[in-house]
């Protein structure tokens, strides 16, 4: 493996990372309204206690 080719896969890995997390935030946003997170982060600290 060249060093160049580790990099070229590196480069695709994080765009893709990007791609995914940028999908996530856009179906989170969209499906999940903010009603929801709020009591989803009063469930978390729940968990957390």
């Amino acid at each position: 493996v060249t060093t160049h080719s580790l990099l070229a896969v590196i480069s695709t890995a994080e765009s893709n990372i990007d791609r995914w997390v940028g999908h996530a935030r856009l179906a989170l946003t969209t499906l999940i309204p903010p009603l929801q997170l709020t009591d989803l982060a009063a469930w978390l600290r729940t968990q957390t206690d």
